[in-house]
């Protein structure tokens, strides 16, 4: 018996490109379990690498042409814009796509970095090969500046270049601050005190954890959520605690001057919660100045985009695939 349900799901046409010889086309399963874990939370099973499984009456698998050919500039390549691409070039778009670093992927490089979710780099290499075979053209190592993005004589333009991380959280001591980024691409070393300010409740969090417990240093999580990392949800968040040593909190975040370490302070009694060496600052995929959406249990999700068919804290899942729309 071989089990391939994941992998019909990330790619429903598997079989028919595998009898048609097309196995390259064939769009993999990154092992993300995130079809698991909704259905266990009472959610649509929807696939992370293809936003088309479960909602196919909306957004089907087909992309369809569109009926007049533009030229399409994308800045970054991370997912978004790697998905931006596609399917732009997919609709019959003449598509560019401007990056600064020196190849595509965004903070899945990072995620992937870790050996629990090194297939998550998946999500970047299929895209970039749909694109490539496609003929999206590619300028790495450019920051893309007004004049670059207009000599392209674009139709329309996608910015896609994700946020910043938000490291400016304390009065006092926050030079000690680094983001989750730094831990996860080793360029900054914890010290041996660590706390972990999230308020995201996400897989970076969790990864910077995990990273920084490995070195055997003392680390306490603090969250303002009800929950624990309520963006991770089961499947993956078990094999995170398991054989970690956290001390975790709720609390919101108080500047409060000090002796030069990083410092916050549980509101009820003011306790200082964790003197840290490392104080680490976790706000999801950085600051969008603005573009947070977010919605209420069991209320509507007030993004611009579709509504998301399952209630969440934070509607980061919501189909917002406007290329489609070009």
């Amino acid at each position: 018996m071989v089990g391939m349900t994941r992998a019909h799901m990330a790619d429903p046409h598997l079989v028919r490109k595998l009898i048609a010889g097309r196995e390259d086309d064939i769009r993999p399963c990154v092992g993300a379990n995130y079809c698991l874990d909704r259905i266990y939370q009472g959610g649509m099973a929807l696939c992370l690498h293809n936003p088309s499984t479960g909602r196919e009456i909306e957004q089907p698998h087909h992309i369809t042409k569109a009926e007049q050919k533009k030229r399409v500039t994308i800045v970054g390549a991370g997912p978004a814009g790697m998905e931006a691409a596609r399917v732009s070039v997919e609709r019959g778009h003449e598509v560019t796509v401007f990056e600064a670093a020196d190849q595509p992927g965004g903070q899945i490089r990072l995620t992937a970095l870790q050996e629990r979710r090194r297939e998550m780099a998946a999500i970047i290499a299929w895209r970039f090969a749909q694109c490539t075979m496609l003929g999206v053209q590619f300028h790495f190592n450019r920051f893309a500046d007004a004049q670059d993005v207009t000599s392209t004589e674009p139709d329309d333009v996608i910015v896609a270049t994700g946020g910043l991380a938000h490291s400016e959280v304390l009065a006092e001591g926050n030079a000690l601050v680094v983001s989750t980024w730094d831990i996860l691409s080793g360029d900054v070393k914890p010290g041996r005190k660590v706390l972990i300010f999230d308020d995201a409740g996400d897989h970076a969090g969790r990864q910077a954890a995990d990273l920084i417990s490995a070195t055997g240093a003392a680390v306490e999580i603090v969250t303002p959520d009800r929950s624990f990392a309520p963006e991770v949800m089961g499947m993956n968040l078990v094999p995170y605690l398991r054989g970690a040593g956290l001390g975790l909190r709720r609390c919101q975040p108080e500047t409060r001057r000090g002796s030069g370490r990083g410092q916050l302070r549980h509101p009820p009694d003011g306790r200082d919660l964790f003197r840290a060496e490392t104080p680490i600052e976790q706000s999801g995929r950085g600051r969008l100045r603005g573009a947070r959406h977010r919605s209420q249990p069991g209320g509507p999700c007030q993004s611009a985009g579709p509504l998301s068919p399952f209630s969440h804290r934070r509607c980061r899942l919501c189909p917002q695939y406007t290329c489609r729309d070009i």
